[in-house]
């Protein structure tokens, strides 16, 4: 009797062993979407603003979205969804927000091959972070993205970007 008990717990211990084997590799299919999903992340493509994304993803969604920027521009279509209200009342709509990106102040940004992000500095409802990129040429191009908290509908609680400004390498910028 005693020697079933054992064979008993073994099977138990086996059995519990396997299953959770064979439960991980049903969340295989989990997992690729997942994968596919933070792939969408880092290329930026059809992303809307949201209060889960911080002011720094924001930042990191926008430009991974204009580094892999594409014949369609669906890069610069995520960073004009990233536009704040303010944003594109100055801007207009998303033909001329386009050719504005296209301009000599902004054309870096677009398809650039690496960037770095400084420390975010934070200021109530406004946070600012300063970013190196290097370019397509090879150039190194720095801009200071000007982000805010939305506070009305329908983008409440999502941080969106206000401006982004070209700056000179002899810059100082004060962390605030």
């Amino acid at each position: 009797m005693r020697k079933v008990l054992i064979l008993s717990s073994s099977f138990v211990f086996v059995f519990i062993i396997a299953f959770c084997f064979f439960s991980l590799l049903k969340l295989t299919p989990f997992y690729g979407v997942f994968h596919l999903q933070m792939e969408k992340i880092f290329k930026g493509y059809n992303l809307e603003p949201s209060p889960y994304y911080s002011p720094d993803m924001v930042v990191e969604i926008q430009l991974s979205a204009l580094k892999s920027n594409n014949e369609t521009d669906q890069g610069i279509e995520t960073v004009f969804n990233f536009a704040s209200p303010v944003n594109k009342h100055f801007t207009g709509n998303f033909d001329n927000f386009r050719k504005i990106l296209r301009t000599s102040e902004y054309e870096s940004l677009i398809n650039l091959k690496s960037f770095t992000r400084e420390k975010l500095s934070y200021y109530g409802v406004h946070a600012y972070q300063l970013v190196n990129i290097i370019d397509k040429n090879d150039r190194k191009v720095s801009y200071l993205f000007k982000l805010s908290l939305q506070t009305k509908n329908p983008y409440y609680g999502c941080w969106m970007t206000e401006s982004v400004e070209k700056v000179s390498e002899d810059t100082i910028i004060l962390q605030i």
